[in-house]
């Protein structure tokens, strides 16, 4: 199934392949969770954990699966307006968990490549992709028995790993660490390596292909991948105009 939301860096072209890459296990946990792309793609395992460091989306998250139907009606309320994405991005966070899982909704629907903050969706070149419909009833199933949480990725590796884990990571990518809101430096690619040689799970992290990410994971075996990406995704991501559109996919086993 596809995922319920926009998000930036979500593998919406690539969820079934990453899937098919990804073992069966006991423990099935997505380390930067983000829109959810590969879980949603993969056959459940009998533990699942969706991870993310953004509050508001493992709120969302949240919201869907308790309250899709609360959820889902207060969206149908909100018009599509760049007045109100504007009174939504600058604050202050609506109270009540339903309130601000629509609000955060309506921001990464209306948002330019699901990049909150990026701007306003709606040209005379695209339309907006914003519908004030929604039903959520198929996820809301789908994350039953899933596991959300809100942690560090360190915590979240140490907290979930054992020989019958399989951990999938797409962290932000090299050179694009300024869209995260200071949530993962320059420095964390190197301490999420030496994190990740230590686990007893398997692994697969999913990353733009540059020299600097070749040398970090020098050892491990690395798949090279040409996902199709729109121009104006490629200069969202921030990639380099030499590896635009290329990907590894970097595995411990």
């Amino acid at each position: 199934m596809r995922s319920f939301l926009n998000y930036l860096g979500g593998k919406s072209r690539l969820a079934s392949r990453l899937a098919s890459r990804l073992p069966a296990s006991r423990c099935y946990c997505e380390v930067f969770g983000g829109a959810g792309w590969v879980l949603f793609a993969r056959e459940p395992s009998y533990v699942e954990v969706l991870n993310d460091l953004d509050g508001r989306l493992v709120n969302l998250y949240r919201v869907v699966r308790e309250r899709p139907g609360e959820l889902a009606a207060a969206l149908e309320l909100l018009p599509r307006s760049r007045a109100l994405y504007r009174e939504f991005l600058a604050g202050p966070e609506p109270e009540g968990a339903v309130a601000s899982a629509a609000a955060y909704y309506y921001l990464l629907k209306n948002a330019f490549s699901g990049q909150v903050g990026c701007g306003f969706s709606a040209s005379k070149r695209f339309p907006g992709k914003y519908s004030m419909r929604a039903d959520f009833t198929r996820w809301a199933r789908r994350l039953n028995k899933v596991t959300l949480e809100n942690l560090g990725y360190e915590d979240c590796l140490r907290r979930y790993d054992s020989a019958d884990t399989v951990f999938y990571l797409d962290p932000p990518y090299f050179g694009t660490e300024r869209y995260y809101g200071g949530n993962f430096a320059a420095a964390d690619h190197e301490r999420l390596q030496g994190v990740l040689g230590g686990r007893a799970g398997r692994w697969l992290v999913s990353y733009n292909d540059c020299p600097e990410v070749r040398a970090l994971y020098r050892g491990y075996h690395v798949e090279e991948v040409r996902p199709r990406y729109s121009a104006a995704k490629v200069a969202a991501a921030g990639q380099r105009s030499s590896a635009a559109g290329r990907e590894v996919w970097i595995t411990n086993y």
